[in-house]
């Protein structure tokens, strides 16, 4: 189903979606077609976004097309050594000292 078809069943409100098909342009994916799940209501509807997995997404009808935000990966700690490929270890900031610090995959100094 086209969002189009979606904003005019379900005016005004959250629904919850899985993605068919979509394409990239630069940082952003672009929505094309959706199977709609069910609606959300406006005070479940962060609550199930941070639910949703995989292709799944809660979105607000009132927008007239889904754009995605493309972001690369995230949470990475250190700095990565390109010529060995290796991860980097991090560097404890000045005036820390002690136990706590966990670097990836599973060193703790």
């Amino acid at each position: 189903m086209e969002w189009q078809e979606v904003r005019s069943l379900y005016p005004n409100q959250f629904v919850k979606l899985q993605v068919l098909k979509s394409h990239l342009e630069g940082d952003q994916e672009i929505i094309e077609e959706v199977a709609v799940i069910g609606t959300v209501s406006d005070k479940d509807a962060t609550r199930e976004l941070l639910q949703s997995k995989g292709n799944q997404l809660v979105y607000h009808t009132s927008h007239k097309e889904i754009v995605l935000k493309v972001r690369g990966a995230i949470g990475l700690r250190g700095k990565f050594h390109p010529i060995s490929r290796r991860r980097l270890p991090l560097q404890r900031p000045k005036g820390v000292s002690g136990r706590g610090m966990c670097v990836p995959p599973f060193f703790c100094v």
